[in-house]
């Protein structure tokens, strides 16, 4: 039995200011001090962009969660041959890897975001569309981060474009809106909630994110990077912003010169198969490929898929595509 525990339904409300400030400082503490033979020191001995996955053990990647709770809870409970992989993090036998996205529930909640839209209209920001809204998606960054901090090594969260819990326009963010003013509508859910010192910690948490993962014979980041950056970019992407941007808002189209396959010749020079994985824009089916089938699109809103890529086998990944509502 695992000695992780974890609520398997999603609480009612957010996660307590006296818990939740305590973990969000230590998770702070261990993306500020990682092993740096998994993620490169930046300049002035600062935690880099990016990371080194493991070798010789599989990859779960996992797309988008966008306040999907059950789906991180049915993640860590499936059974990856013998051993769910809550049981395969504890052993060190498997790399956790989220592309980012954990807060905003996407076509699911649309009907809870237009009532909670309507309260917010009203000035009341913590409503009961609102508190279930922002349940969930707490709760599991909740539960992100205590994986973070029980299995440094082996779980990673690379951040998003929905990394801004302060709406803001600064640090390579964008303010946020899809549906209604979801941006603003959580900072100001935030605000009713919580003390100034934990939305502060929470926006620090988001500041020391990684931004890019590079595997066996595969690459991550939330998005398609718009262009090609340099090893050192990515490094100190936090020294500047426009890095940031370029791996977390691209959209369909934008990217410059094929930016994937120029990143995996530089990376894995003697292997036409590898390939790049990425979140952010949705796909219909289980993925789509862009910059000729090296660069994949795996955040599909409306499955709870996750993407096993086994050592040295990216290009046989579809054999590892596993959609938990057909399981």
């Amino acid at each position: 039995m695992s000695s992780f525990h974890f609520e398997s339904t999603c609480p009612n409300n957010p996660p307590p200011a006296k818990d939740f400030l305590p973990v969000l400082n230590d998770v702070i503490k261990v993306l500020e001090k990682e092993d740096v033979t998994i993620r490169p020191e930046a300049a002035k001995k600062k935690s880099g962009g990016l990371i080194y996955l493991i070798k010789g053990i599989p990859t779960v990647i996992v797309p988008d969660l966008h306040s999907r709770y059950d789906f991180l809870v049915r993640i860590l409970n499936y059974k990856l041959s013998a051993s769910t992989i809550l049981e395969m993090l504890e052993k060190g036998l498997v790399n956790l890897l989220f592309v980012g996205d954990g807060l905003h529930s996407e076509r699911a909640g649309f009907e809870r975001w237009q009532l909670a839209y309507d309260d917010f209209l009203d000035g009341i920001f913590n409503g009961k569309s609102m508190t279930e809204e922002m349940s969930l998606g707490l709760n599991l960054m909740f539960l992100v981060m205590k994986l973070k901090i029980a299995f440094p090594k082996n779980v990673h969260f690379l951040k998003g474009n929905h990394e801004n819990i302060l709406n803001s326009e600064d640090n390579g963010n964008f303010p946020f809106r899809k549906f209604v003013e979801e941006g603003v509508m959580t900072l100001e859910f935030m605000k009713s909630t919580y003390p100034k010192k934990l939305i502060k910690a929470y926006a620090c948490f988001e500041n020391h994110l990684p931004i890019f993962a590079i595997g066996s014979d595969f690459l991550v980041s939330h998005a398609e990077p718009v262009h090609y950056f340099s090893k050192d970019e990515i490094l100190n992407c936090y020294r500047n912003p426009s890095v940031i941007t370029g791996f977390i808002w691209t959209g369909n189209g934008e990217a410059l010169n094929e930016p994937a396959i120029k990143l995996l010749s530089e990376y894995f020079p003697d292997n036409p198969s590898s390939l790049y994985f990425a979140g952010h824009r949705p796909v219909k089916d289980r993925f789509a490929l862009r910059e000729d089938g090296r660069f994949v699109q795996i955040h599909n809103p409306d499955k709870k898929q996750i993407f096993v890529i086994n050592p040295d086998d990216a290009k046989n990944f579809e054999e590892g595509i596993i959609d938990l509502d057909e399981v």
